[in-house]
């Protein structure tokens, strides 16, 4: 802490905070202060009675008014909640979706929105399990890149969700493109199995990276696809969410 007030001292910030966010999208540390002050206000009223809520069901549940609530009770009472409020099931839910059925609909999404054509190519990647396609422009007829769909679990397996980039496009010197690779690792149901509505949503999410890492046309790799400053890089994934809820 010590270190980063002298940094933003030397370089002329008041703070390390002024310093810090300067280059991201709100630009000062008013301006975040401010967003959240507004956000704060709007949600309180729906937090309080929700919370209220949570109390109550707790209450009835351990049949005490004065055990302390852990945090990570919220996922029980939610479902709890959800089924007694709204006869709401998540796992009924889950057998809406199925892995090969999202990714026909995800597609089918983004090819709309941005123009594209998805090509499933039979080529030998790092495990049986997954699958290469190439995304082509359908509008040039032009290829654009290749990204891996590694999505479902296996021993030793990175166990979170995430692009990984694999090659960073650029103009080579010659005035040739150098082609975008990205490789999607998650760890999803399999086929035919039920896909819980939280993972559809990550799903949405993570594709979005790929397809900042893919459609990019910088021409500098150091700036292409996903090497963009730390807030804006989650924008294009977390509009993509909306559609998992459309």
């Amino acid at each position: 802490l010590t270190l980063r007030a002298e940094k933003a001292s030397l370089l002329g910030y008041p703070t390390w905070a002024h310093y810090a966010i300067e280059p991201r999208m709100a630009k000062t540390p008013e301006e975040v202060d401010a967003f959240l002050d507004r956000v704060g206000a709007i949600i309180k009223p729906a937090v309080n009675e929700e919370l209220a809520l949570f109390k109550e069901e707790f209450a009835r549940v351990t049949k005490s008014r004065t055990k302390k609530m852990a945090p990570s009770d919220r996922y029980f009472l939610t479902e709890r909640l959800k089924d007694k409020r709204y006869a709401f099931d998540s796992k009924e839910l889950a057998n809406y979706f199925e892995i090969e059925a999202v990714t026909r609909g995800l597609f089918a999404i983004t090819a709309k929105m941005y123009g594209l054509e998805y090509r499933p190519v039979n080529e030998e990647a790092w495990h049986p399990d997954v699958k290469v396609v190439e995304l082509w422009s359908s509008d040039t007829h032009e290829p654009i890149g290749k990204f891996f769909l590694d999505l479902h679990s296996r021993d030793n397996k990175y166990k979170h969700a995430a692009m990984f980039t694999v090659r960073t496009p650029r103009t080579l010197p010659g005035g040739e493109r150098q082609g975008p690779m990205a490789a999607l690792v998650c760890n999803f149901p399999r086929p035919g199995e039920p896909m819980p509505h939280d993972q559809v949503v990550t799903y949405f999410h993570e594709f979005g990276h790929v397809l900042h890492h893919l459609l990019t046309e910088t021409e500098l790799s150091s700036f292409a696809g996903t090497s963009v400053a730390r807030d804006f890089v989650e924008s294009p994934s977390q509009m993509l969410e909306e559609w998992a809820w459309n």
